[in-house]
């Protein structure tokens, strides 16, 4: 099994030696990062077992420097991703699902490899209120080189005891999608202070998605430039279609 796909399933199974209850949110940190750190060091020498076991359900502050936790505002669905070390200037990104159904239980579902194509990272996680249930919106970013870099909204639903990974909620004018993005160059935003870059917001009240239109320019080759002019969807009460 590939070291990063161990990964995925020690990051929710890590401890399994005691109960996750039985141990407070700083000893679950601190062993996780241990977990990560010998898993990084001893790739060919660890075995980890595929076995069921409660998974972490909480914040974890101290693996903010490993990897990234996108989190919805219920809680119920969280992304787990990190950077696998494996690319050069593009980045090559794993991770795991985990997500709690109606009936309280906590799963976690292992990213779908994509053979040698490049996967993002996850920064953000919006929540959309369809009634009876809830989709959630989560924002990729991928680094395809220095310059070059591509962000997603995609588009999640819990359904029963199951995670939806491709819930088609977004009609485009050709097709209904789990998915809207579009390429930038990194050099267009670069001056901006956070980090990551946010150029996906939602407004809840409105139930509207809104995102940058990039045009290309001399200035900004592997991509396009960010503009300040914007492309909105708005949830209709079925999908989410452009105004």
């Amino acid at each position: 099994m590939n070291i990063f796909r161990c990964f995925a399933v020690a990051l929710v199974f890590a401890v399994v030696s005691l109960p996750v209850f039985a141990q407070n949110n700083k000893a679950i940190e601190a062993e996780l990062l241990r977990h990560l750190d010998a898993i990084s060091k001893n790739a060919d020498k660890e075995k980890i077992r595929d076995r069921e076991n409660k998974l972490l359900k909480y914040d974890f502050k101290g693996l903010a420097d490993k990897l990234y936790v996108a989190t919805s505002k219920d809680g119920k669905f969280r992304i787990y991703s990190w950077d696998t070390e494996s690319g050069g200037t593009m980045k090559f990104f794993d991770g795991v699902y985990q997500y709690q159904t109606a009936k309280g239980k906590v799963y976690a579902k292992a990213f779908i490899a994509r053979g040698t194509g490049a996967r993002g990272f996850y920064s953000q996680v919006f929540q959309v209120d369809l009634g009876k249930t809830k989709a959630y919106l989560a924002n990729s970013n991928l680094i395809l080189s220095n310059s070059l870099m591509h962000q997603d909204i995609e588009a999640y639903g819990i359904e029963g005891e199951k995670l939806n990974t491709n819930l088609r909620l977004i009609r485009t004018t050709t097709a209904m999608r789990n998915s809207v993005g579009f390429d930038y160059d990194f050099f267009s935003v670069v001056d901006r202070p956070e980090r990551p870059i946010k150029l996906f917001s939602y407004d809840e009240s409105k139930k509207q998605l809104r995102f940058p239109i990039v045009l290309e320019d001399r200035k900004f080759p592997n991509g396009g430039r960010v503009t300040n002019k914007f492309i909105t969807y708005r949830f209709n009460g079925k999908y989410f279609v452009k105004i």
